[in-house]
Order: C-alpha cells, then sequence, then structure tokens
C-alpha cells in the first residue's frame, strides 16, 4: 500500500567464491544466466560485456573484477540486472543462492571506519538466518560448492548499486539500524573494576622494545578467540575485516601495525579484544594470550616511541616493569 512504511526488506543474496552479497530486490529488475553475455575482450576493466534486455544493449560489469577477486570464465555464473538512477545494468557473480526476507534489525550500516570514499561498493550489512532463503529457479551447478557460514548464520554485505558505477555515495546515510547493544550485562561485569587498565600483549615486530596496548577496562567490553572474519573489498587497509559479537558487527582493526609499534598478523594473536570508545562506538583488535589487570596507579614514566610510531593515534606510551605500555587512541581511530 503506498505510504506504508515496509518493516521487512526483500533480499537477493549472491556468492562470489566463499563470500556472500546481496542486492535489495527495489532495484533487480532479472536474473540471467552468463550463456547470454556477449563478451568483449577490448572492454574497460571490470566489464565483463553486454547483454540484451529489452530493445537495448546493456553493459555487465564483473562483481568479482570490481572487488578484487581471481578472474574466472563466465560458465555457470548468473547476472543480476539491476536498475539505478534511471538505467539498467548487469552484474556478474559466480552464483545466485536465492532471495531472502531481513527486518530492518537484521540490516546493519556498513562500519564508518570500513567505509572507502574512492569504492563505495557497501552500504550495509547483513545477518540472516539460513532458514530464510528461498531458492531460485536457476541453475545452481552441481551443489558440490558449500558456502562457508558464520556461527549459523549467513552474513553478507549490501551492494550499493551506483558504488559500482564509481559514483560517489554518504557513507553516514545509511538507512539500516541494526540491533542496538544490550550493554546491561557487561555493565554488570565491569562493577567494582574502576581504576584498572588492562594490557594487551601484542606480536613482536621489528620495534626495538617490544610494547604492549593498554586500555581502561571500562573500554574493554570482552576477549574472546580468534574470529574468522568477514572481508570488506576496498575498505582502507587498518581494516581486517569485520567480526560478528552479540548480534553487533564489529570491525577488526590491525590496531598494533597501524599504530607503527607491531606486526599483528602473528600466529600468536589467539586473542580478539571488543572494545568501544567514548562515544560507545565499536572496536576489535588481536592480541595474544597474554593479557594482565592492574590496579592504578602504577609504577611508570613517560617515554618516547620510535620514528615509525603514529602519534596521532596513540594517547601516551609508559615504560614500566612489564615493558613498554602504548594507550591507542580509540576516538581517533574511528574518526571519519
Amino acid at each position: 500500500m503506498t505510504g506504508t512504511k515496509r518493516d521487512t526488506v526483500r533480499l537477493l543474496e549472491c556468492a562470489i567464491d566463499q563470500d556472500h552479497y546481496c542486492f535489495d530486490t527495489d532495484c533487480i529488475a532479472g536474473v540471467f544466466q552468463s550463456s547470454s553475455v556477449h563478451a568483449d575482450d577490448n572492454a574497460s576493466p571490470g566489464i565483463a560485456g553486454a547483454l540484451t534486455y529489452g530493445r537495448q544493449e546493456i553493459p555487465v560489469f564483473s562483481l568479482r573484477t570490481i572487488l578484487g577477486y581471481e578472474s574466472h570464465a563466465l560458465q555457470r555464473c548468473h547476472v543480476v540486472v539491476v536498475r539505478s538512477r534511471g538505467m539498467h545494468f548487469g552484474v556478474l557473480v559466480d552464483l545466485v543462492l536465492g532471495s531472502r526476507e531481513a527486518n530492518f534489525g537484521q540490516l546493519s550500516p556498513l562500519p564508518r571506519i570500513a567505509w572507502n570514499a574512492d569504492k563505495p561498493f557497501f552500504d550495509g550489512v547483513a545477518v540472516l538466518d539460513q532458514r530464510s532463503r528461498r531458492a531460485m529457479n536457476a541453475d545452481h551447478g552441481d551443489g558440490s560448492r558449500q558456502l562457508a557460514t558464520r556461527e549459523g548464520l549467513d552474513i553478507s554485505l549490501l551492494i550499493a548499486p551506483q558504488g559500482l558505477l564509481g559514483e560517489p555515495l554518504d557513507g553516514a546515510s545509511s538507512r539500516w539500524r541494526g540491533t542496538p547493544l544490550d550493554v546491561t550485562a557487561l555493565r554488570h561485569q565491569q562493577q567494582n573494576q574502576t581504576g584498572q587498565i588492562m594490557v594487551f600483549g601484542i606480536p613482536a615486530g621489528n620495534q626495538e622494545l617490544p610494547a604492549s596496548l593498554a586500555l581502561s577496562i571500562s573500554q574493554v567490553l570482552e576477549v574472546v578467540q580468534r574470529k574468522r572474519l568477514i572481508r570488506v573489498p576496498g575498505a582502507p587497509e587498518r581494516v581486517e575485516g569485520l567480526a560478528f559479537w552479540r548480534d553487533q558487527i564489529v570491525p577488526v582493526v590491525d590496531i598494533s601495525l597501524a599504530l607503527g609499534i607491531a606486526n599483528s598478523h602473528a600466529p600468536s594473536a589467539t586473542r580478539l579484544v571488543i572494545a568501544r570508545n567514548c562515544q560507545q562506538q565499536l572496536i576489535a583488535f588481536y592480541a595474544t594470550a597474554d593479557i594482565r589487570t592492574f590496579r592504578l596507579p602504577i609504577d611508570a614514566k613517560p617515554c618516547t616511541l620510535n620514528t615509525q610510531a603514529n602519534l596521532s593515534l596513540i594517547r601516551g606510551s609508559y615504560l614500566t616493569n612489564e615493558g613498554i605500555v602504548v594507550l591507542p587512541n580509540l576516538d581517533r581511530f574511528l574518526a571519519v
């Protein structure tokens, strides 16, 4: 009914390799086999060819190429025809999985730290129950490819069609709202813990002196085992991906490498630290299992870090009996 506000959104779920992507079906005009595409070896990068749609030839963009995946042949792929800004174009995907219905609480905006104005491919993240999928009447192949899921859920990035065309988008204007974080239990866990800091070990890098990261215990929401991340093609280099935690989409940042003090990709980084800044924005980073809690004050004196350190993201650095402790500025990390 015209003027009625929708509570749900119908999505078309697709896949590239093991990763899931969704389109809002409001912008979908049809789905075709890739055999309908006329390949053009002289086309611009990212364009797989053309498709006859209606009475016109429309360009077909390769989502695989645009998002930086390794290229492969057109065989057994699908083309999603999209309407955007008064025009039609095709998007070549590996597989159309089916249609999904989601409520707005299942659709979260892309965290601002993962936003890239030069590559505005996504405007949100969908967290969907596998049982909500409705299969399409498309040829899905022999069923031999099993797509990865996280914690019994399908987590998909929401495609912004105009972003695929290189049109500018406002990363702050997403219509998705997500699920509010229930911090009641977390606050209960942190009662009577004021005046303490948590110190996290980080893998040794090339710095002359080993360093650890420290946060106020009120900033630390939880420490969990290392999780498999959802990759965000085109995201800034310091963003490793997105993690799903307590119904929240949390950006995982290579915080120690961004600070210029270590290399967090080492296998010893087996813990994922979920933290928040002063504006209650969530951020996560990897650390080793060497995690300690200290009551303030501690015996420490200010020290100078090496010249590679990014001082704009650091509140301070101190020399303690445990070595160098660095206090990251989470507000600066999450500022856009």
